[in-house]
């Protein structure tokens, strides 16, 4: 429970974990809903997460060049590494 005074501030940590069902590198999100008692406006905070490691994930990287890069573009959309 989380008293707030009228007027005031308070302050609550939590951690939001993601399901263990989830596979790797899967993304999850919903809402965290603060519910006053007695009435009153109901909040509704998103959040996302990422279940896994960001680092792991593939770069662009097309042909063989890592981006960022200089390219040439040729006509039908084929790209080259200038020499």
């Amino acid at each position: 429970m989380l008293q707030v005074p009228a007027g005031g501030t308070a302050t609550k940590s939590f951690t939001l974990t993601p399901d263990g069902a989830l596979p790797d590198r899967a993304l999850y999100g919903g809402w965290v809903v603060l519910t006053p008692r007695g009435g009153g406006q109901v909040l509704r905070v998103p959040f996302a997460g990422f279940r896994g490691d960001y680092q792991s994930l593939p770069t662009l990287n097309a042909g063989g060049c890592n981006y960022p890069a200089l390219v040439q573009f040729h006509a039908g959309g084929a790209f080259a590494v200038p020499a």
